[in-house]
């Protein structure tokens, strides 16, 4: 279906008495189209996506009490999962882990020649 501004422009057209086959000529639209923007009452309404389970689901619970020990290695968790049933791949864990682990703060005023930690991938 159409969305937006397309959908406004196409209602404009049909109010000048733009026929539907010319519309569809100038949006490139099907006929069809036209005829269900022209025959609804008002815009549709945007529907909301389902979230689709993540074979992650059944095992955040207790990614986040190992998070909540220290325990924030990928590799390591992948493997305690593994052993529990796990067949999902470590990217979906990574992405998991990535808002699981504290934030490092940024130091803006270093002294000149002062060393500098940094935590890679957070910068």
């Amino acid at each position: 279906m159409i969305q937006g501004e397309a959908w406004y422009m196409i209602r404009q057209l049909l109010r000048e008495g733009v026929s539907v086959s010319e519309i569809a000529r100038r949006t490139g639209c099907d006929r069809k189209t036209i005829r269900k923007i022209r025959e609804a009452a008002s815009h549709p309404a945007r529907q909301e996506r389902r979230k689709r389970a993540s074979k992650l689901d059944p095992y955040k619970p207790y990614l986040r009490r190992r998070a909540a020990a220290g325990v924030l290695n990928a590799v390591k968790l992948l493997g305690e999962l593994r052993r529990q049933g796990y067949v999902g791949g470590i990217t979906v864990l990574r992405e998991f882990l990535h808002d699981l682990r504290p934030a490092v703060p940024i130091v803006t005023d270093l002294a000149p020649g002062a060393d500098v930690l940094a935590t890679p991938g957070r910068g």
